[in-house]
């Protein structure tokens, strides 16, 4: 996809204004807020392709980040007042006016709690012209948990995917690949999927004939017609692992959605902030002060 933005980082201390530009020697960056792509350009996500209506109380973690109340981008509940979100989604100066994070809710523009941010904290290493530390944290308002609203735990740092290995992602970004040069809206209710993970070598490689760089911190998964794309940026890939082998699975966090080409295109897996990484542990437990 090719979403620019007014500025470097954002628009002008409110949100970023994505438009339409002729794919450059560097791909630029920027959340999308339901902004389209076209075909073969890198986007960076936005709604749940492929997938069926989703329930909240099955997603509790799960987060709507609105600006001026409209869908901006996903979140994931890891703690009573924080919020992890891809770094792409962040407003210019990590500035907060104007937007708001609606939990408890299938519906991203209304019911549940409606909470304000007291600060943003975009990953320092991360650019506006680039692809790698696609991940920043939210602090807000503390939120009232309930079974409608409950953090979700990081997956052990240890943990080995497998083949087997069913993933979930979330959202209420589009639901299809729009290549027309239109604005959409993304989905009314939650929309949820199931996906599966891709081996990171075939990933890299993939991404490499296209000039895209696959890091470590990367971990990349796909579905047959499945994917997120734009307005799902920020939200949660989940993996369901279980404490022993009489264990009741439960989900954990894995991933933060963050970039790909096109949406569901079948040469084109989805790539993730893989939580993982010792470097994004670093990052996640210095600004939260704790362990998750």
């Amino acid at each position: 996809m090719c979403l620019c933005l007014q500025g470097s980082g954002g628009g002008g201390g409110g949100r970023p204004h994505p438009f339409y530009c002729p794919p450059p020697p560097a791909p630029c960056t920027a959340p999308e807020s339901q902004q389209p792509q076209q075909p073969h350009q890198r986007r960076h996500f936005g709604r749940i392709v492929g997938g069926e209506d989703g329930q909240i109380k099955d997603f509790p973690y799960q987060v709507a980040w609105l600006f001026n109340n409209a869908l901006h981008c996903g979140a994931s509940i890891i703690g009573q007042d924080w919020l992890v979100s891809a770094a792409h989604c962040f407003p210019f100066g990590n500035a907060t006016d104007g937007s708001s994070f609606r939990v408890g809710s299938s519906v991203a523009v209304s019911g549940g709690q409606l909470l304000l941010p007291l600060a943003f904290y975009q990953h320092p290493g991360w650019s506006s012209r680039g692809l790698d530390l696609d991940i920043g944290l939210v602090r807000i308002e503390p939120i009232r948990l309930g079974y409608l609203a409950q953090p979700v735990r990081l997956v052990d740092a240890q943990y080995r995917l497998q083949d087997t290995d069913l993933l979930t992602i979330t959202g209420w970004g589009l639901t299809q690949d729009k290549g027309e040069n239109h604005f959409y809206g993304g989905s009314y209710v939650l929309q949820k999927v199931t996906i599966s993970p891709v081996d990171h070598q075939y990933c890299v490689d993939v991404y490499s004939r296209v000039s895209l760089a696959v890091t470590d911190r990367m971990v990349c998964a796909q579905g047959a017609h499945r994917d997120t794309c734009q307005g799902d940026s920020g939200g949660p890939l989940t993996v369901s692992t279980g404490a022993g082998p009489w264990a009741e699975p439960s989900p954990r966090l894995l991933g933060v959605v963050s970039w790909g080409v096109g949406c569901a295109q079948e040469r084109y897996p989805g790539v993730y902030t893989d939580l993982r990484h010792p470097s994004i542990r670093a990052y996640i437990e210095a600004v939260v002060g704790r362990w998750l």
